[in-house]
Formats: C-alpha cells, structure tokens, sequence
C-alpha cells in the first residue's frame, strides 16, 4: 500500500472541493470567503496576532500569483504549504522576546515535523514533475486558487497550539502534562520515522515489487505513520493544556481533530485503501490483511493474536487521555459568576456603597499620558546589530505611543559600552536622522542609569544592581480566574525573590489625583518651593513636616481602597486580608535623603507568629520615580537564600518595642554589608500606581533622593483575617522612646557585635528617618473571589 501524507492528504481535499466548483466561479468564491472567514474569526477570537494569518495568506497567494497561475504549475504547491508551516512557527517563537521552556520545546517540535516534512515534499517533487490531478483545475483562476486557499486554512488549523502557547500570557511551570505530551509526541514521531523508513526500505528492494508491506510495524496496524502522526499533534496539545485558562482556548483541540478527521475519514485512510482495493483487490492475501490487521480507527476491533489487540488498546489509551486533557482544561476553568462574600471583617467599615460592588478589572493600563517634549525616558536595550550598527531600546511608555522600540544608534552603543539589558535614560525624538525617517522614535543623549545605595553609586542592569521581575500580568488573571495554578507560580515567585512587581497596577488617574491632593496641602503647609507648578513637587525652605493628620483625603483613601488590589490580595492569600493595625504610611522623602537597609519584621515582631498567616508589605508609588528621586530597592532573596539564615535568626528575631535596641532600627546603610550574605539588589524606574509586595524578612531600603523634589509614595500591611488580632503590652514604646538611651541604650552596631556580625561603624552621618506616618482607617469592599 501506498502511504500518502498529511499534506498529500490537505492536497485531495484542496483537489475535491476543486473539482466540485469547477467552472462554477461563485462557489470558488464562497469557498475563498469560507476560508478567510475562519481564519479571521480564530484569530479574533483567541486573540492571535494578525501577523500569522497574513502570512499564511502572502505566503500562499505569492506563491499562487508568482509561479503556480502564470506557469499553470502545482510544482511549488507542497513546498509552498511547508514553507507556511515553517514561516508561522517561527513569527510565533519570535513574537515573544522572554521565552519559557514550554514554548521554545513545542516551537522545536513543530520545526522538527516541518524539515521533517520539506524534505520529504523536495524528494518528491524531484522525481514527479506533475500532479494530473491537478490538469483540469489549472484550466481557471478562482478553481486554481482554491487548492492554495484551502492550504492555508490547514497550516492555520494545524498550527494553532504552537501560535497560541507563544501568544498566552499564562506560563505555569513546567508540570505534568508537558511531560505527558512532550513523551507522545516523542513517541509519534518514532513511530512516524519508523514506518516510513521501512516503507521506503520495503520499496526499494526490487523483489517486493507490485506487493504490499505487511512487515514491520506494518505488521500491526494498515497506517501506522498515520497513527504516529495524530499522536504528534495530540502531544502539542497535551502540552499546551497546562496554559489553557478560558474555554476559547480549548480551541486548539481542533488541531489534532483536524488532523485525524482529514487522515481517517476524508482523503488519508480512505483513498490509500481504494487505491489498494482497486490493485490487490482480488488477492485472497489482500483481503486477510485487510479483515485481520487493525485500522487507525479507534472503533475497529482486532482478531490478531498477538499485537493488534494491543495496538488497539493503546490508541483507545491515547484517545482517552487526550479528552482526559480536554476534561481537565474544562473542569478546571473557574466559573465566570463571582461568589457573594460570606463574612466581612468587623474592624472594616463601608465608606460609600458603590464600594459593595462586585470588583471589575480593569484594562491594562498603558502610558499615563503622551509623551510631553523633553520628557527623558527610560528603557532597556533589548537587541543590538553589529553588522548595521543600530540598537533597539525597550521603553513601555514610548512604545504605547509610537507603537514601536527607540532606535538606539552605533555612537551612544560604543561610547557607553553598553550590552544587552542594559538600563539607560534618554531623551526622545522623532526628527530624521539616517535612517530614520520623520517621526520614528530614536534616543539622543543617552546615558547610563545608576543609582546611589548610601555612599554607593550603582549602575541599573549590572552584577550590583538589577531589575525587577514585573507580576502584573499573572496577578490580573489571578484576579479574574482565581486558578489555582496562577497562585502557585506567583507564591512561588514571592518565596524565591521575596517581592512581587505590579507594575502600572492602580489606576493612573486615580493615583494621579492622590498625589495631587497630597501636593496641593504641601503647599499650603509652605512645604514646596514657589514659583514652581505644584506637579514638579519642588522642596520649599520649609522642608518640616506639619500636622500628618491634615493629609489624608477622599483621593489618596481611593487609592488605598482600590478594588482591584484587595481582589488580587484576597485571591492570593485565598481569604479577606485585614490592613494590620488599619493605617497606611505616607512615605515623603525630602532631597539628599534615603532609607536605611531593613526587614520590617523587626517593627512587626508581634505579628511574626509561627503557623499563622505571613504579613505582607504593600508599597505604592505616586508618582513617577526614576532613580534619581530615590525609589523602593530590594534585596532579591534575602528572605530565603541560605546565606541570610544567620541574618534571620539574629535581626530577624527583633521585636524594637520589647527590645533595648533604640535609633532608626535600620540594619545598615551600606548596602554591601546585607549583599555579603548573598541575593543582589533590585529596583526599578516606578510610575505612578506601581505596586510592590515584599515580605517581612525581605531586605530593603530606598536609594538617595538626588533631586530637589519630594518623593512620595504609600504602604500599609496586610495579613489574613484568620490571623488573631496583634496583643502586646508595649505596642508603640519603641517609636514613642527610640532616642531615649534609658529605655533603649544599645545601638544597633552593638547589637550586630553581640551577634557577630560585627562591622566597622560607619563614620558618615545617619541620616534621620523622616518618613512621615499618615493615620487612617483603610476601608474596602469584602469581595471574596
């Protein structure tokens, strides 16, 4: 028997349907509109980039308008369909520049089954010269252009696991269903191999000429590359199955169904066996191996002694375990209907009754507005050619206006030695400048981004100092989902780095407002700079802080009330979290200064029970904050890497209200001696409604405000209302009587010394803490998602 492949296969149903609308050119056009109907459909739907159908269709038509209609030819048909295959997976793995495993190792897959199948097609192609089939199609336009149509309809089908696993959002770990369907494609893929090199061995020997196989894995089953090959695409999709968070992305099932209905039911299985029943028919050794031997059906039953009956129960086994993963993806969806709350804090009161509404989330928040001229940027180099000598550089802000990377040129490449991931500030323009024309963004004075850590001057993007891992996309799921498999990777992220990054989390107009409020009673308590507009934020003579409690107002408690954020904490902690204590901090830091190094568990000592639920901090910037104006910096791993162990059991233990330790209650201000232990340094340019969540045992701090403005920004704690409420005797002795060296006579580096982690003290000056501490009840809808 002769066995046609998967393309052979899309080829006769292109030449079927060509042949029934033959001479009929509406039909043609229907069938034309069909297809682009369905495509266009899919990738509105499960939100695919516009780019994979265009290619499909160029591709094809090209081929169709270039070659294929003036030369009347079908000779680049198949080699046109693997080139379309090949050109597709590649636009999707490069659509994502950060890829996971899982992507990459599908996109291999699917690269691997195209040389696969390219070289197979050349081979052919070079010993035919021509399809007759083919002869009375190539006589019109509209019946010609419908075998090329129809190609691009099964590329697109065939293909969608790999463009949606490189275009979903959702990146679990790799678990087990990867390993199940990375093992069946493996297998398919052997099985595929295999019985075409013994068909190909089987018709090279000339004894076995005009005689069917029955050796082999031909022994077993009538099609077993067939087989191999609808275990391939079942195996990219088991894969996929652990990214699947919505039903629309079920969808990729019709891959592999698509794939088998058109190999067993349309034009594989069932014009191979006519062929072999018009040939060998009449043969009585035909005829038994057609009764005895198993067909790729899962419905047929083997009398074979041996093998078939095994060879029948696994492609049931791979049946089932394919609507297994289809089950699983459905089951595990969560319901669109957001469950009422069933209990409500009793130290939480309602502000408005709007707030009782069931939480919507919102868009992803893109740039807070236009970029204004004269506005210095900050972004990433993300990619460098040294054959042409330009650069790109990755700014969000710039690229949610000009829909594109800033150019980055040869100069500014060489003169700052910059590599890839580099950090740099940048003024943008748009004028000409070869070669880019008018209005395509390009950085001019380009510098390196640094920070100052105490005396320390760090360069973002190096060893000393890197950037933080952003987690707003995988918290908005979270939010919207609630599956299980998104709060796994976020605590695991949590428990790795000790922070969570949301970046552009609240929205930008809403903080907008809040830090504007906050600026306007600045100025009347004479604490900005005149002649200046209040946005600048400028630091007036009289830098003293007046009565905090006059600060509060309706935008800033909008803020600290934001739906979305309690939702995202409520799903992530999986209960009503509670603000400890019910206040938030006003965090106003004035030019030249910073924050010390420091865990919060040494303020939050009380909290820090065993078995109870953890406290996470939550900091909010209100504003933009690039490194200069001094930003929140981390310590990525501080809570967990070995190395800090000793760090925890000695400050970690500190509870400063029941200890004798007064000052600050800062570890230190030399960011090399907490980076001796381990981990390494982490900030990032923040804009307004930036949110950070970091735990109690996380080292941080605040780099040096080099500017004349104030910095602002917001934070509070949260922990789950499971968690008993925080009793101790001396809450608040420490903050009352920190410098009275009568009730706290160490200092902290007499502390250090007794836990031998003694240092030279530093003979700078401390700088004060000037954080101011704004009161107030944080109110909030009990929405339980």
């Amino acid at each position: 028997m002769n066995a046609a492949s998967s393309p052979s296969c899309s080829k006769a149903l292109s030449l079927h349907i060509g042949q029934t609308c033959l001479h009929h050119r509406s039909s043609c056009s229907k069938v034309t509109l069909l297809v682009l109907a369905i495509v266009g459909a899919l990738t509105k739907f499960l939100d695919l980039s516009p780019n994979f159908a265009l290619i499909a269709f160029g591709l094809q038509w090209g081929f169709f308008l270039l070659q294929g209609w003036p030369q009347r030819s079908e000779v680049l048909y198949d080699a046109s369909g693997s080139l379309t295959h090949l050109s597709i997976v590649l636009a999707a793995l490069l659509s994502d520049p950060v890829r996971t495993p899982r992507q990459t190792i599908l996109s291999i897959f699917a690269v691997v089954w195209c040389t696969r199948l390219g070289t197979f097609l050349f081979n052919r192609i070079s010993q035919d010269s021509k399809d007759s089939r083919f002869t009375d199609l190539k006589t019109e336009f509209w019946s010609f252009s419908i075998a090329w149509n129809l190609q691009v309809l099964w590329v697109f089908l065939l293909q969608l696991p790999v463009m949606m696993v490189n275009t979903t959002l959702n990146q679990p770990s790799i678990g087990a269903w990867d390993v199940l369907g990375w093992a069946l494609w493996c297998m398919g893929f052997l099985v595929e191999a295999v019985a075409d090199g013994q068909k190909f061995a089987f018709r090279g020997n000339l004894a076995n000429r005009g005689r069917f196989i029955t050796s082999g894995l031909w022994r077993y089953s009538r099609h077993p590359n067939y087989f191999g090959e609808i275990l391939m695409w079942i195996g990219l999709c088991t894969s996929f199955t652990s990214c699947i968070t919505g039903i629309p992305q079920l969808l990729a099932w019709i891959s592999p169904a698509f794939n088998a209905i058109l190999l067993v039911y349309v034009s594989g299985v069932p014009l191979l066996e006519k062929a072999g029943e018009k040939k060998w028919g009449q043969e009585p050794e035909y005829r038994h191996y057609m009764e005895e031997w198993v067909t790729l059906k899962v419905c047929a039953v083997s009398n074979h002694d041996k093998m078939g009956p095994a060879l029948d129960l696994g492609i049931n086994l791979v049946v089932f375990l394919s609507l297994l993963a289809i089950a699983a993806c459905i089951f595990s969806l969560p319901s669109k209907g957001v469950s009422e709350p069933t209990k409500r804090s009793s130290q939480h009161k309602r502000l408005a009754p709007e707030l009782d509404a069931t939480p919507e989330v919102p868009k992803c928040i893109v740039a807070d507005s236009p970029l204004e001229k004269g506005q210095r940027c900050t972004g990433t180099v993300q990619r460098y050619s040294e054959r042409n000598g330009i650069g790109f550089i990755a700014c969000a802000q710039c690229r949610a206006v000009y829909g594109r990377d800033v150019q980055l040129f040869q100069e500014d490449w060489e003169a700052l030695d910059l590599t890839i991931g580099a950090v740099v500030s940048f003024m943008l323009s748009v004028e000409e400048r070869f070669p880019c024309p008018k209005g395509r963004p390009w950085a001019a004075d380009v510098q390196r981004v640094r920070a100052q850590l105490g005396s320390k001057s760090y360069v973002l993007g190096s060893a000393r100092l890197g950037q933080l891992r952003d987690s707003a996309d995988l918290a908005r799921r979270l939010c919207r989902l609630s599956q299980p498999a998104l709060r796994h990777q976020l605590r695991a992220r949590l428990q790795a780095d000790g922070y969570l990054y949301l970046r552009s989390f609240l929205p930008g107009d809403a903080v907008r407002k809040a830090h504007l409020s906050l600026l306007r009673k600045f100025q009347r308590l004479g604490l900005l700079a005149d002649g200046y507009p209040v946005e600048q934020a400028r630091c007036g003579a009289c830098a003293e802080m007046g009565r905090l409690e006059d600060l509060c107002s309706e935008e800033v408690l909008a803020v600290l009330n934001d739906r979305e954020l309690f939702c995202f904490l409520d799903s992530f902690l999986e209960d009503l979290v509670e603000v400890v204590f019910d206040s938030a901090n006003l965090r106003a830091v004035k030019p030249g200064q910073s924050t010390g190094f420091h865990t919060d568990s040494v303020y939050m000592g009380k909290l820090m029970v065993p078995e109870q639920p953890p406290v996470l901090a939550c900091w909010i910037a209100l504003m933009p904050i690039p490194l200069d104006l001094g930003g929140l910096v981390l310590c990525r791993g501080s809570n967990s890497h070995p190395g800090f162990q000793i760090l925890r059991r000695t400050y970690g233990k500190l509870d400063l209200d029941d200890s004798d330790i007064g000052g600050t209650g800062w570890f230190t201000e030399d960011p090399d001696e907490v980076s001796k232990f381990g981990g390494c340094w982490e900030t990032a340019a923040y804009g307004p409604g930036d949110v950070v969540l970091f735990t109690m045992h996380t080292m941080h701090g605040s780099s040096v405000n080099r500017t004349d403005s104030w910095r602002l920004s917001l934070d509070f704690r949260v922990q789950s209302s499971r968690a008993p409420p925080a009793v101790s005797q001396n809450k608040g002795r420490w903050s009352r009587l920190r410098h009275d060296r009568l009730e706290f006579p160490r200092s902290m580096e007499e502390a250090k010394a007794a836990w031998n982690l003694e240092k030279e003290p530093s003979a700078k000056r401390r700088l004060p803490d000037l954080a101011a501490g704004m009161k107030h009840r944080v109110i909030r809808a009990a929405v339980k998602m």
